[in-house]
């Protein structure tokens, strides 16, 4: 049985507002059916962070992806340092970031759309934090 639940911070809660699928609104309220929403208030934005990744982005379009998807990384580095998204582009750039910011280089970011990551098996064998699913060591 997988037991892993979602992250939802005020931050991610806007960003999944914005850009919900049909299908992901049905797959949230199922997490929500399931108790498997976990609500942290105590993750805000962390200026600072923010600042460290800005500086550390190659181009203008990056930074801005960067920091839309900043509450992210906020909440994978106050909870389980795990993110589960789509956003390749995304990654890739915190990939390259993470290259001069060490503190995201624990964080593990996993595709669930992406065939070749294995995500189904990952989860159910405990989800452990392998080093190539870490922010900068995915080869693309």
């Amino acid at each position: 049985m997988i037991c892993h639940r979602i992250v939802m911070t005020t931050d991610i809660n806007e960003e999944w507002r914005r850009h919900q699928s049909a299908f992901a609104r049905r797959w949230l309220v199922s997490m929500y059916a399931r108790k498997k929403v976990y609500w942290d208030d105590t993750v805000q934005p962390d200026a600072n962070l923010r600042a460290r990744i800005s500086q550390a982005a190659t181009s203008e379009a990056g930074r801005t992806a960067l920091l839309k998807d900043c509450c992210l990384v906020e909440a994978a580095l106050a909870t389980g340092r795990t993110v589960t998204s789509l956003d390749e582009r995304v990654r890739q750039l915190l990939g390259e970031v993470a290259k001069q910011r060490s503190e995201l280089r624990p964080i593990v970011w996993v595709n669930p759309d992406l065939r070749e990551e294995g995500c189904s098996a990952w989860l159910q064998a405990g989800a452990g934090p392998e080093r190539e699913r870490q922010l900068g060591e995915r080869k693309t």
